[in-house]
C-alpha cells in the first residue's frame, strides 16, 4: 500500500471524499480494504463518518471488517452512531453482529466457553456505550 506523508492510502482518500467509483477501481486493482492508516482507520471508518451508505455497502461487500478499533478505540459503527447516520449505523450494527458471531464460532472451538461469554458481554457493552 502506498502511503502519503499523513499515513493514508489512495483508498482512504477516495473513501473520505465519497468517490465510490474510485474506491471500487482501487479495490479492483488490489487495494487492501482493511489496511489501516497511521491512526488505525480503515476505509470503512471514513464511510461511516460521512454516513455514505453506498460506500459502506460496497466496502462490506468487499470484506471490510467492522470491528476494527482505531488507536482512539473508534469503530465504524460507533462513528456512524455518534454522527447520527442512522441507515449506515443500522447496516454496520448488523454487520458487526455477523462478524462477532463468526469470530465467536471460531473461538468456541479453541477456548473455554466462559471466556467467549465474557468477550461477548464486553463487546455489546461497548456497542451500547457508543450509542449514548
Amino acid at each position: 500500500e502506498s502511503l502519503n506523508v499523513m499515513g493514508v492510502t489512495p483508498l482512504h482518500l477516495a473513501a473520505c471524499s465519497g468517490f465510490l467509483d474510485t474506491v471500487e477501481a482501487l479495490l479492483g486493482h488490489g487495494a487492501d480494504v482493511n489496511f489501516p492508516n497511521s491512526d488505525g482507520w480503515i476505509a470503512l471508518h471514513y464511510a461511516a463518518l460521512k454516513g455514505n451508505v453506498e460506500l459502506v455497502e460496497l466496502l462490506l461487500s468487499k470484506g471490510s471488517r467492522v470491528l476494527v478499533p482505531s488507536k482512539l478505540e473508534e469503530t465504524p459503527v460507533g462513528l456512524a452512531n455518534r454522527y447520527g447516520h442512522k441507515k449506515a449505523f443500522q447496516m454496520l450494527l448488523k454487520a458487526s453482529w455477523e462478524e462477532k458471531d463468526d469470530t465467536l464460532h471460531m473461538r468456541i472451538k479453541q477456548r473455554d466457553p466462559r471466556e467467549i461469554s465474557d468477550e461477548y458481554d464486553k463487546f455489546w457493552s461497548k456497542i451500547w456505550q457508543e450509542q449514548v
